[in-house]
């Protein structure tokens, strides 16, 4: 345990409780210094004044500790012109005079002229509290001294009178030569923009942002309305819809020439096909071609016909042999509505065989 040391007084102690929980500051202005009567003692925060002062005088300040920041620093100064007593308490006084902490001090006495060396003399104690910011100073502007650690405290982080700002501002200087070349606030731009007028004269008659062309157009919706139902740009037709041909009819590479509209009107379906593999060529009309096996071939409709009694027309050939090849109806039943069955056969002998190409047109289908 220290000697010498400072601790609240009981009234200190609830002053300081309401303070922090009515959320209010309490005024701290005086600092009173006594004998306690030439005996040392150590205070119990009952007291309710100095045992025996010898003189008061107002706080020169109250500073954070620089280490512990429940501590503060309250100094006094007491002037060169009193004293010739020993000091060995001190008390803190707030602004409705009560007692509010008191300290036992090392016994230093206070000298004046007649003792033969005088001067001031600081007096400095330091008191914990749970809560500085309810502590204030009451200072008389009349009375005291400045302490030096006060003023050092006062004066941290402060400008000296010649300093320079590291470059974050320009000089006067500086700041002339970059206007030099700025234009002034009142100036023109020599023709090279148009005036709100001239801009106001030139927009007179245009049409505004949101405006209608008073049935001159379609609207986008009576636009759709209008194609709904038309054809697009790239589509087919079926070869019974085509009319009006002359010249030649390119059948996937086989040409039936020169056909008249009458004689095309009618078609129902085409189809040209591998006679090996049944792999289509080229159609209208015909959804695929079945290989049933050697020379033997359905050819299968996109839609039914609208009956049997469509005339067939196949032709079938091979590479590299002469002609002796022909494509016929397969024995028995072989139309129906959804598609006709084929025989490529050698004319000769009538033996099915695979062959280059067959082409099958069905007309009145």
């Amino acid at each position: 345990m220290t000697t010498y040391s400072t601790r609240l007084t009981n009234a200190g102690a609830i002053a300081l409780n309401e303070a922090i929980t009515g959320d209010t500051a309490i005024a701290l202005d005086v600092l009173a210094v006594g004998d306690a009567n030439g005996a040392d003692y150590v205070p119990d925060g009952s007291e309710a004044a100095l045992i025996n002062e010898q003189y008061r005088l107002p706080l020169a300040s109250i500073i954070p500790h620089p280490v512990n920041a429940d501590w503060l620093v309250l100094e006094a100064i007491l002037p060169p012109d009193v004293g010739g007593w020993w000091i060995r308490e001190v008390g803190i006084y707030d602004d409705n005079g009560d007692l509010f902490a008191i300290a036992n001090f090392p016994p230093t006495y206070k000298a004046v002229a007649v003792d033969g060396a005088t001067s001031s003399l600081t007096i400095q104690i330091v008191l914990q509290v749970s809560d500085s910011n309810a502590l204030t100073l009451s200072v008389d502007a009349q009375e005291g001294y400045a302490t030096q650690s006060f003023v050092e405290a006062g004066l941290s982080g402060k400008a000296d009178n010649d300093h320079t700002h590291d470059d974050r501002y320009y000089t006067e200087t500086e700041i002339d030569t970059k206007l030099i070349a700025k234009a002034p606030a009142s100036h023109s731009h020599d023709n090279l923009y148009y005036t709100e007028a001239e801009i106001d004269a030139k927009l007179a008659g245009k049409a505004a942002t949101s405006h209608t062309h008073d049935g001159r157009y379609y609207t986008e919706t009576e636009m759709d309305s209008k194609l709904a139902g038309k054809a697009a740009a790239s589509h087919t037709h079926p070869v019974g819809q085509i009319s009006g041909i002359n010249g030649n009819f390119d059948l996937a590479n086989g040409l039936f020439g020169g056909k008249s509209p009458s004689e095309l009107t009618g078609i129902f379906a085409w189809v040209s096909f591998n006679g090996a593999s049944g792999a289509v060529l080229g159609s209208s009309g015909v959804s695929s071609v079945t290989k049933n096996g050697t020379g033997d071939f359905t050819v299968n409709f996109s839609a039914a016909a609208a009956s049997t009694g469509y005339a067939v027309v196949a032709l079938a050939g091979r590479t590299g042999t002469d002609g002796n090849i022909n494509a016929a109806l397969w024995p028995g039943s072989s139309k129906s509505m959804w598609g006709v069955r084929l025989s490529i056969q050698v004319s000769s002998n009538a033996v099915r065989e695979n062959t280059a190409i067959v082409d099958v047109l069905i007309i009145g289908g």
